[in-house]
């Protein structure tokens, strides 16, 4: 990982992996140091990863869920986690809720299981764009704000996009 100034790195490593080698997988989230965090939950299995912030900025609570899911995993488990996970970052009034992360799940094309995510989160797919050097929408940014502007931006070290959400 990078040490950036002013930021925090926040770590959720792949558990129950042998110490010997590097996990095939994990989150990694920078946070500016001057956000002051309410709340933080981590939660890693070999299918379904999620680090869970919350904080506020101008006054407004955020609730941000960063997740990363296995291609290998099973859509209906999957859907399963994602529901009791919504259930607990569930909005209040005057809360954001933005929830990014590698879905493997293609939205490039219609999606039935990326359209019960909508349901269950109660928040809009807004990424219209392809997240991988694949031309595929693997990465999804599902979010309550209307106002939210994203975008990705292509780099050296993975086959994925880098996503960027402002509030």
């Amino acid at each position: 990982m990078y040490l950036m100034e002013e930021y925090t790195l926040h770590r959720n490593d792949q558990k129950d992996f042998p110490s010997t080698r590097r996990p095939p997988h994990g989150l990694a989230t920078y946070i500016q140091n001057n956000v002051a965090l309410s709340d933080s939950k981590h939660c890693s299995s070999p299918d379904f990863e999620s680090s869970f912030f919350v904080f506020k900025r101008r006054d407004v609570s955020i609730k941000l869920l960063i997740a990363d899911r296995s291609p290998t995993s099973s859509r209906t488990e999957f859907l399963h986690k994602f529901r009791i996970i919504c259930e607990e970052i569930a909005a209040k009034d005057n809360v954001h809720i933005i929830i990014i992360g590698d879905f493997n799940l293609d939205a490039s094309k219609e999606n039935p299981t990326v359209n019960q995510m909508e349901l269950i989160s109660n928040c809009t797919q807004v990424i219209q764009s392809a997240t991988t050097i694949y031309d595929t929408t693997l990465d999804l940014v599902l979010t309550n704000v209307s106002s939210a502007n994203v975008w990705n931006v292509t780099v050296a070290f993975s086959d994925h996009k880098m996503l960027f959400v402002s509030v």
